[in-house]
């Protein structure tokens, strides 16, 4: 939930992820005259022409279909996008739907690190919803479960396998992804958005990625002056910027002070709704995920499996927060997470 940016990790690397020559190392060595410089042109254009012939052969094998518009809130369209497998001749496709973070004050659906799952016969809708800025909780969660209510409607249209539907988030995304797991047909937090109210919007499954999975603890903390209080009982200025980040990421999302919300922090924590129904979970959480620390991800595996419901909680050695792009170990801990439970 709580991160200052979703998407500084694109700055790494160029559209194709072709670097400069000069930011090779030992490129100092390559002169630019004569032959040399044909040389160089030739490794380019070479790896130029693999980065498209890889992306073309990606193209093949799934389809991309931008802004289908899942619901209207007032003049706001809420889209998502398809990622399909091309040949859909066969059984109904199992849906994994991706929810972004950043907070819930900003990103967007445009970055989905599981849509190759679509390659692998499952069909990933990747959510937009309402930030923090545009409206206030419940209306996040409201928002996810018009989208699998949407997703239920046109289950012909797409060839969707309504039975087996999953969720997928980080952070933020993550505490939706949850919320979905763990509330499902619940009244009090269905909401109307988007219609379709005749569908279920009940998951079966769940992957989430260091999430906040408890936001109570909050309550009891001075949060306006939480930073400095940190900083001058610690004097640790990175563990204080986390703790005010924090704060407030939290108060945005719920509209003033926390205890003024008490309601709602409790609504929006996904501990507190885990009963014996719930479906299967896979959590990833870093040890030292300076952010959202690691017995958050801990509080919900253990209050999963008190409940006798199927949890694993995967610790990541890592003291960063978030993933970005999946690691292939904990892409292939997802995909057989969601064969195993949604085929």
């Amino acid at each position: 939930m709580w991160v200052w940016s979703s998407s500084l990790w694109l700055a790494r690397d160029t559209v194709l992820g072709v670097r400069s020559l000069n930011s090779w190392p030992g490129s100092k060595s390559f002169s630019m005259n004569g032959c040399n410089r044909w040389r160089a042109t030739g490794l380019a254009l070479a790896m130029l022409a693999l980065t498209l012939v890889a992306r073309a052969q990606e193209l093949a094998e799934k389809q991309l279909i931008r802004g289908l518009v899942y619901a209207r809130v007032d003049e706001l369209e809420l889209k998502l996008d398809l990622h399909l497998p091309v040949k859909r001749d066969g059984p109904p496709l199992p849906v994994v739907l991706w929810f972004h973070a950043g907070g819930m004050m900003e990103g967007g659906r445009g970055f989905c690190p599981i849509a190759n799952l679509a390659k692998e016969g499952f069909a990933v809708a990747s959510v937009s919803y309402r930030l923090s800025g545009q409206a206030k909780f419940p209306a996040q969660i409201e928002d996810s479960k018009a989208a699998v209510r949407w997703l239920r409607a046109h289950a012909e249209e797409y060839h969707f396998d309504a039975a087996h539907i999953g969720a997928c988030g980080e952070s933020a995304g993550g505490m939706l992804a949850s919320l979905l797991g763990v509330t499902g047909d619940m009244p009090h937090l269905e909401g109307s958005v988007g219609g379709n109210l005749e569908f279920s919007s009940r998951v079966q499954a769940v992957v989430g990625l260091c999430v906040p999975t408890d936001l109570t603890e909050m309550l009891t903390k001075r949060s306006e002056r939480s930073f400095w209080a940190k900083l001058f009982t610690t004097g640790n200025f990175k563990e204080a910027k986390f703790t005010f980040a924090r704060a407030y990421v939290m108060k945005k999302l719920f509209g003033g002070p926390l205890p003024e919300h008490a309601d709602l922090v409790r609504m929006a924590s996904a501990v507190t709704h885990v009963s014996t129904d719930d479906p299967p979970f896979l959590l990833f959480h870093g040890r030292k995920d300076p952010l959202v620390p690691l017995v958050q991800g801990q509080g919900l595996q253990r209050a999963l499996s008190q409940a006798g419901v199927e949890s694993r909680l995967i610790v990541v050695e890592t003291s960063v927060h978030g993933f970005g792009r999946f690691p292939p170990e904990m892409m292939a801990e997802t995909r057989a997470f969601f064969n195993r439970h949604l085929r």
